[in-house]
């Protein structure tokens, strides 16, 4: 069949059931999958948005919370009790003068972060992205600036440890997008000078970046190399506050490959990708030392198949799985594709 590029939101919470949050016709929608019942009637909450201008995801508590950038130019924040999922509005922008994208939530303990891409529309090729975190009590704002990206702006990955927040994103060298992390002090309420990974001046898509139990980062990207977009992969880990990487390494055919993404189950680590509207994938059982050679998801080739974030509390989950997305067919049977279980 094919891949549908659209991203979807699977959150399972400690009991089991299942919400899906997705949107269609501009309007973001909840279905609700309970354990002993199944499926409910979708609800919307939601209008005026897009697929790619939601983040939502739940606490610890099983209480789900996210934020919504609407097409009217307002940035809402969602809550939830045990009933229901509530907007609130935090700003108004000028969408004529703006552009935000690519909106992120996340609670770590008592705080809150949001994040996105900012662009004033007189100035096309920067981008800021824009930090705001609440501690429960104020507001504190510390942004990067100057972020180069044209045409295409490709969504930044955060990770949280005890003393940092760890930033992955592309910004241009040379015209060409090369990888950088960036760190925040927790401490000083600072950002770090930025660290740039790769240095291959070719044009790249796609980051996804996957920590482990280790304190590994693995970090893929599509790249294009002779006109081919190929899976590349990198691993690094800081040590006496530097970032160490490994050789770059390629996981694909040069072959139309798009949206690479980890998977953590078991001993295995997964790279999936999309490849000429199939599933492809390659695996590691020493920690990305090695890879196997792709091979072809045999049911992508029956079925349509969509992008998901994941967000779960369930106690199996958690003790078997380590992943932000992953491939699978949508609504009424929805499956997980691209892997299996390695012994």
């Amino acid at each position: 069949m094919t891949f549908i590029n659209n991203i979807q939101t699977i959150i399972r919470k400690s009991n089991g059931n299942i919400i899906n949050c997705y949107v269609i016709d501009s309007s973001l929608y909840i279905r609700n999958f309970l354990y002993k019942t199944g499926w409910e009637d979708p609800v919307s909450i939601i209008e005026n948005t897009k697929h790619n201008e939601v983040d939502i995801k739940v606490d610890n508590n099983d209480l789900v919370y996210g934020i919504v950038n609407n097409i009217e130019g307002e940035i809402l924040y969602l809550f939830s009790d045990k009933k229901s999922i509530y907007p609130k509005k935090l700003f108004e922008y000028d969408k004529d003068k703006y552009l935000i994208k690519y909106p992120y939530i996340k609670k770590y303990e008592n705080t809150i972060i949001i994040a996105y891409y900012l662009q004033d529309l007189t100035n096309k090729k920067d981008w800021t992205i824009a930090f705001h975190f609440f501690d429960g009590a104020r507001w504190l704002h510390n942004h990067i600036y100057s972020v180069k990206a044209f045409p295409i702006i490709n969504p930044f990955i955060i990770y949280s440890s005890n003393n940092y927040i760890d930033l992955f994103y592309f910004d241009l060298i040379n015209s060409k997008e090369e990888v950088f992390i960036r760190q925040f002090s927790k401490e000083t309420k600072s950002w770090k000078n930025p660290v740039q990974l790769t240095s291959s001046n070719n044009q790249k898509l796609y980051l996804n970046v996957l920590k482990d139990g280790l304190d590994f980062y693995h970090i893929t990207w599509s790249e294009f190399i002779n006109e081919n977009l190929i899976v590349r992969y990198l691993k690094g880990n800081f040590q006496n506050n530097d970032f160490l990487t490994n050789e770059v390494k390629s996981l694909s055919m040069p072959a139309n490959c798009s949206f690479p993404t980890f998977i953590k189950t078991g001993k295995a680590l997964w790279c999936i990708w999309v490849q000429m509207n199939n599933l492809y994938s390659c695996y590691s059982m020493d920690h990305g030392n090695t890879w196997s050679k792709p091979i072809i998801d045999k049911e992508s080739q029956d079925s349509n198949f969509i992008r998901y974030k994941f967000y779960s509390n369930y106690s199996q989950d958690i003790d078997n799985f380590n992943l932000n997305n992953i491939f699978g067919t949508s609504y009424p049977v929805m499956s997980f594709l691209g892997f299996k279980n390695i012994k």
